[in-house]
């Protein structure tokens, strides 16, 4: 997954805007699950670099297995949003058996639907020169960003996630704890 400033698709922008607005949060666990993510802006240089140096293959172009978790995320958007939300952790199956489009609802966690997502070799793009910064750094920047008034525009809007309505995640919450 592609996340950071000017993402066009809201994945990240979506948990922000979340956290941001503090109360409980349904957080769909296990909380300690990994996922690989990649900045934009690195996996951009990565590819000018290898267009340069006249480089080309098939690469995973992803951050490593194990470099972050699902809750390291949630915690770093937290921070970002210099908010005081909660992270309620719910079973993660539960919260996919609810929800019509689970992923659309909460994007970018490790839905057990998608095992594969994330668990995918970047070995091959490391050695080719790929270097995914942090993710916290990710998570303020992208923060960072949409406080200046930036909006993810009309580009792709036909893929842009909605997100789960507060309504239904507060009873999602009162369900599933």
């Amino acid at each position: 997954m592609i996340v950071g400033p000017h993402e066009n698709i809201g994945r990240l922008p979506w948990w922000l805007h979340r956290l941001a607005a503090g109360g409980e949060v349904l957080a769909p666990g296990p909380q300690d699950a990994p996922i690989q993510l990649i900045d934009a802006r690195d996996l951009a240089a990565w590819m000018l670099d290898m267009a340069a140096a006249r480089s080309a293959g098939a690469f995973n172009a992803i951050a490593e297995p194990g470099s972050a978790t699902w809750g390291e995320l949630l915690e770093a958007g937290n921070a970002a949003a210099g908010s005081q939300a909660e992270l309620v952790w719910v079973d993660g199956d539960q919260v996919a058996e609810a929800l019509e489009e689970p992923w659309d609802a909460l994007p970018l966690w490790p839905i057990p639907e998608l095992k594969g997502l994330y668990g995918m070799a970047g070995g091959r793009a490391k050695a080719a020169g790929l270097l995914p910064r942090p993710l916290g750094e990710t998570v303020a920047d992208t923060r960072a960003w949409l406080e200046q008034g930036e909006a993810l525009g009309d580009w792709r809007a036909e893929n842009q996630v909605t997100g789960l309505a507060a309504a239904r995640e507060a009873e999602l919450l009162e369900r599933l704890r």
